[in-house]
């Protein structure tokens, strides 16, 4: 997990070997989206607002569940 600057994101995480995208939250929850390609993944991690790239290009396109 990296940590990230965001009002709403703590750190983000991948593994590429499942492609697996992992969003801690601030809240303290931790989300994991299934099948995220390395680019989709690289650019939550870099965007100048993680929430805000989560939301609007990873939240509801890809598989979700709390972990």
């Amino acid at each position: 997990m990296k940590q990230v600057f965001s009002s709403n994101v703590e750190a983000v995480g991948y593994d590429a070997a499942d492609g697996a995208l992992y969003i801690q939250w601030k809240s303290g929850k931790t989300s994991r989206y299934n099948d995220v390609p390395p680019s989709v993944a690289q650019q939550a991690q870099t965007a100048h607002s993680v929430g805000q790239y989560v939301h609007a290009n990873i939240k509801g396109q890809y598989e979700h569940q709390y972990v």
